[in-house]
């Protein structure tokens, strides 16, 4: 039974397999091994990847993306008449890539490892395990994605010592690991991120600024809005490292023309780059190496491929980063290998891999009984090595007090209600003055950022609490599994007339006069021919179809269809 590896991305997803002493990538469906991370809701079926990409530009108040940024949080996102929340968003995504992996494999896959970013706090974590459980996989092990990104390297590299920072740029996360590699071990000294740092951020910027500089266009409708940003999003990744490309985006009868250059997403992302300097040198400081120390700057994330935040990076470090081959897709064939670790694969079992806690964790205490807001006492302290454990000593501060209550937090904030409360304990104490009657407090972290916390108190009473995502019970996440399980995912065919349909409907809605009219005819000639079960007819219209989109779009910059040779991009 095989072990998959997945990296469950903002913009996109991929799942990979460890086989004859190498990671590789597995298809979906549609022969493509990225799978858009979008949901799509028709009726009782579900669309996911690149057929629900494409509706979104005609359907987006039945499509959601993005969603992984607000993991870890009671988000909901209504789609027609259903709602759901980004973990069962993210596991109907995992779900496919199970699928997909099984048809390619020919086998049942039941465990994955799943990358996760580094700055992921213990809700975020729980909510991605409680995906993979929705979605049908065994996780016993989550990574960091830039430790996956760095276990990559180092065995396409097989650098036996150096350090090194990887940059993991993303569509929605940002992440930068300071890892340390010696002999077969990968050690990560220190992280720093922010979860709601990314690509999504440059194209928002992006989008604003035309419409700053196109009034005209503040009117369009919610389809316009979508179809805008997707032709700015395509052009942004088109522009690589020319100075300047010319775009255009054609609304009903109207063009509107203008260029994107460097200069202009240079001036648009200096907050983000100046973000990017500062958790650099967090990263760095805690992880007690300078600049000079650093071997190799590593870009991966589809992001590090903007050739402005590339040039940003050299500057920063004095040096080029290594930007490897598929930016996109080296998390991916990071989290293969270690399913070959996990294997016990002999070509790979005595790879290692550390981690480390990537935020503080403590509980709230008083200096005095006057002190009306409690501060944080920090347990385990951030980037301390994984596992870990570490117990202290808290006193009452009340005559006595009966009860003693026990706040878990997370973050780095100086008062305890700024952080993220993670939960509470509640223990018995014998009535004492202040100051007299304590307990001991543990927290342990295990290599998988899972925390448990136990109390003991005088009387050698022990209360323990694993911490798990509360947003939803054990009866909730019933109902949400029985919910999933009526939602069907359509064949691989049915995917394919999906897509096709939603390019051709996004086609029409786009255009005027002689492409809208053979548009429309293709479209009715196609539904119908489905429709009617005539698979013959149905097969010679929808390669009539394929052949349009791609003929349309030698007409048409901002629409760029993919082109398919035998249902895979040819």
């Amino acid at each position: 039974m095989a072990i998959i590896g997945i990296d469950l991305g903002t913009t996109n997803s991929l799942v990979s397999y460890w086989k004859d002493g190498t990671a590789k990538l597995i298809p979906n469906a549609m022969g493509s091994v990225l799978t858009p991370s979008v949901i799509s809701v028709m009726q009782d079926e579900i669309l996911v990847g690149q057929s629900a990409k494409e509706r979104r530009l005609t359907h987006g108040s039945e499509t959601a993306a993005s969603f992984k940024r607000f993991m870890g949080t009671k988000k909901k996102y209504q789609l027609g008449s259903r709602i759901f929340t980004p973990a069962e968003l993210s596991a109907l995504v995992l779900k496919k890539l199970k699928k997909d992996a099984e048809q390619y494999l020919n086998e049942p896959v039941e465990e994955a490892i799943i990358t996760v970013p580094a700055y992921f706090n213990d809700r975020q974590r729980t909510d991605t395990k409680l995906a993979a459980k929705m979605a049908g996989l065994k996780v016993e092990r989550l990574i960091n994605e830039p430790s996956a990104a760095a276990l990559a390297y180092q065995t396409a590299q097989n650098k036996e010592e150096a350090v090194l920072l990887i940059l993991d740029f993303g569509g929605g996360t940002l992440d930068i690991s300071v890892v340390e590699c010696f002999e077969n071990v990968i050690e990560i000294e220190a992280v720093s991120g922010d979860n709601h740092l990314g690509g999504d951020d440059i194209d928002q910027l992006l989008y604003a600024e035309f419409i700053r500089k196109h009034p005209e266009l503040s009117t369009l409708d919610e389809q316009g809005i979508a179809g805008l940003r997707t032709a700015l999003t395509e052009a942004k990744c088109a522009l690589g490292r020319q100075d300047k490309l010319m775009f255009s985006y054609a609304y009903g009868i109207n063009v509107v023309e203008d260029y994107i250059t460097q200069e202009q997403l240079l001036e648009l992302g200096l907050p983000i780059l100046e973000r990017i300097r500062y958790l650099c040198s967090q990263a760095m400081q805690d992880g007690k190496c300078s600049v000079d120390e650093i071997d190799d700057v590593i870009m991966v994330g589809g992001s590090a491929q903007l050739y402005f935040v590339q040039r940003f990076i050299e500057e920063l470090f004095g040096k080029l980063p290594i930007i490897m081959d598929e930016t996109d897709k080296v998390v991916a064939k990071g989290a293969g290998i270690y399913t070959g670790i996990r294997m016990r694969a002999a070509d790979i079992k005595d790879r290692m891999m550390t981690d480390v806690c990537p935020f503080t964790l403590g509980t709230n205490i008083v200096w005095d009984r006057e002190d009306d807001r409690p501060h944080i006492c920090p347990v385990l302290k951030r980037n301390c090595p994984l596992p870990f454990s570490k117990t202290i000593r808290l006193y009452a501060t009340g005559d006595y007090q009966e009860l003693m209550r026990i706040g878990i937090y997370q973050g780095e904030e100086y008062y305890a209600d700024e952080n993220v409360c993670l939960g509470e304990l509640l223990i018995n104490i014998r009535r004492r003055p202040a100051g007299e009657e304590g307990i001991s407090v543990t927290f342990s972290y295990d290599i998988n950022g899972v925390l448990e916390v136990e109390a003991e108190n005088a009387m050698h009473q022990v209360v323990r609490k694993l911490i798990t995502n509360d947003a939803l019970s054990d009866k909730e996440i019933e109902e949400s599994l029985k919910r999933l399980e009526q939602l069907k995912m359509p064949d691989r065919e049915t995917e394919e007339y999906e897509l096709i349909r939603a390019k051709l409907e996004w086609l029409y809605q786009k255009q005027t006069g002689t492409i809208r009219n053979q548009t429309a005819k293709i479209l009715h000639h196609l539904e119908i021919s489905k429709e009617e079960g005539n698979y013959y007819l149905y097969l010679k219209i929808k390669e009539e179809a394929k052949q349009w989109l791609v003929q349309a779009s030698m007409y048409l910059d901002t629409f760029e269809p993919e082109e398919y040779t035998d249902g895979k991009k040819g």
